[in-house]
């Protein structure tokens, strides 16, 4: 499931975002400034189709300040948030929308509705989200997985949220993606549990139960994205300075490298949570309408490229 092309920086992938068949993406809860500046953007670009799911008078007077038509945009007024999300899962379930997208809600609360045995997107994959990142000091885009989704973050979801980044990787045109379990040393420890899962990955990654993968751990932040750091401390590497994917220890570092990464290094930024039986578009309600625009292209590049690939 690769893109022909590989692609560097949020521009790129923005430019990818024109195909041929339009998706239509549900917003749950849409009713927020940021989410709304994006769906301008990308109505104004034509590259995709929405139904806003939300507090109807608000979402009004929000698309009224920043000139958004609303006229040709199908709006389901549900006022509680938590409504607002089940009345979207269920759009992509009767297939009248076929990407789901977080507005002015709590992710628990969407999750939620995504997570319902009967009426939500189960696939029986474990759901993970994925950071996307492009840096003033990395040469390409930088993967992060999972700084919010997965409260436990144990080898099994480890592994999940391995194979999710690999299909974020793939779809950027990444074949075969370098990828750093993060610890905070780099030899194992018996009394450090994710230098220990980084140990069992590695070995799940070279006897082929990880497929499509180059992975090195445990791995420090710095000998992840520099080669001179792992020269300096007499490593040898074939990922460090050019790693594609950072799997997170837990998500107290996933989510505070996550926001470091947007606040003091300046990140453009997208996110996307796989797993479910569609891409879904989450981003903090902190984020740019930058960072929103980014997930919307990324989403839509997964999704294009899943219908490539033959999914239902």
């Amino acid at each position: 499931m690769m893109h022909e092309q590989m692609i560097r920086t949020m521009d790129e992938l923005r430019a990818k975002s024109f195909y041929e068949n339009k998706q239509i993406i549900a917003v749950a809860a849409a009713e927020d400034e940021y989410v709304l500046h994006a769906v301008k953007a990308a109505v104004e670009e034509k590259i995709s189709e929405f139904v806003l799911v939300g507090n109807e008078k608000i979402m009004k007077e929000k698309a009224e300040s920043i000139a958004l038509d609303l006229s040709n945009i199908p709006i389901v007024d549900e006022k509680e948030p938590h409504q607002a999300a089940e009345k979207a899962v269920s759009l992509i379930r009767e297939s009248k929308a076929h990407i789901l997208m977080k507005g002015t809600l709590s992710s628990a609360e969407l999750l939620k509705a995504v997570l319902h045995k009967k009426e939500g997107l189960r696939t029986g994959n474990i759901l993970s989200m994925a950071g996307v990142f492009e840096l003033p000091a990395y040469h390409k885009l930088l993967i992060l997985t999972d700084p919010a989704v997965n409260l436990v973050q144990d080898l099994t979801h480890k592994i999940s949220m391995l194979k999710n980044g690999i299909e974020i990787s793939q779809a950027l045109g990444i074949l075969r993606p370098k990828a750093a379990p993060l610890c905070a040393i780099e030899k194992v420890n018996p009394a450090m549990q994710a230098t220990m899962d980084a140990q069992i990955l590695c070995e799940m990654a070279e006897k082929g139960e990880i497929e499509d993968i180059i992975l090195e751990g445990p791995m420090s932040l710095d000998v992840a994205i520099s080669a001179e750091a792992a020269k300096q401390k007499g490593m040898v590497s074939q990922i460090s300075g050019d790693v594609d994917i950072l799997l997170t220890p837990n998500i107290e570092a996933g989510n505070i490298l996550y926001k470091t990464l947007i606040h003091l290094a300046k990140g453009r930024n997208a996110g996307i949570v796989l797993g479910a039986s569609v891409p879904i578009i989450m981003t903090s309600r902190s984020d740019s309408a930058d960072a929103k625009m980014n997930s919307i292209a990324l989403a839509l590049l997964i999704s294009d490229c899943r219908k490539k690939a033959g999914w239902d």
